[in-house]
């Protein structure tokens, strides 16, 4: 999901129309060759590196693409969030990414000791409550994501 602050106004509908745009993303120097791979160069665009700004926060993301009028590359359902509900702008391109992941992963063979049961086990029952939940936006988070076992 590409983003930026404001409203949809002259909607660029391909990555290609974005390559001028000053860019904030969040990678470590081991993802930044999938990262890359995912967001520009599957799609044949070259970004001008110095177009590209690291935020190593989300908190500083933010920040930027709120005050700075920079555009980011995040899953859908971060727009969703509290923190960026209502101000940022989310471009419908003709080019698709990479679905993205989150999960919880243990060594093989390794017994989950009782924090880390109760740590998946709470986040579990907390995903379940407000998948179920009557309020507007979490139901709409909720409509974004997928549990898979």
């Amino acid at each position: 999901m590409i983003a930026r602050r404001g409203h949809p106004s002259g909607q660029a509908r391909s990555l290609r129309e974005l390559l001028e745009q000053d860019w904030v993303v969040n990678y470590t120097a081991a993802s930044y060759e999938s990262f890359m791979r995912n967001l520009f160069w599957q799609h044949d665009a070259q970004i001008d590196p110095s177009r590209l700004h690291c935020a190593h926060s989300t908190a500083l993301l933010l920040e930027l693409i709120r005050y700075a009028g920079m555009i980011s590359y995040c899953p859908r359902p971060l727009l969703l969030t509290d923190p960026m509900r209502g101000w940022v702008h989310a471009f419908a391109l003709a080019e698709q990414f990479e679905t993205s992941r989150l999960g919880i992963i243990t060594r093989r063979n390794a017994v989950r000791g009782p924090a880390a049961q109760c740590f998946t086990d709470c986040l579990l029952q907390e995903i379940r409550r407000r998948a179920r939940s009557a309020a507007q936006k979490d139901s709409e988070l909720f409509d974004e994501l997928d549990v898979l076992y």
